[in-house]
């Protein structure tokens, strides 16, 4: 999965963030907290693409332009958040 971001409305891209962990990944979705956080979370799913093996959800924090937090998990193990 990547994240990436533009400054002309699209015309150009630049990469934030890879994330390849090895195994399923999905869901993405992006979150501003009131305190001005900016949070990326996604599901970590297995590696199985025949058996549903969920993991649970990830997330990454923005600490600024390309810098991102590594992926921790939050939320309980094999959780689904849909």
């Amino acid at each position: 999965m990547f994240i990436v971001s533009s400054e002309d409305g699209g015309k150009n891209w630049q990469l934030e963030k890879r994330i390849q962990l090895g195994t399923d990944v999905r869901e993405p979705h992006f979150l501003l907290l009131p305190d001005g956080t900016f949070v990326f979370s996604f599901f970590e799913a297995g590696t199985n693409p025949l058996a549903f093996e969920p993991k649970g959800p990830q997330r990454m924090f923005y600490h600024g332009r390309g810098n991102w937090s590594d992926p921790e998990p939050w939320g309980k193990p094999n959780e689904v958040i849909w």
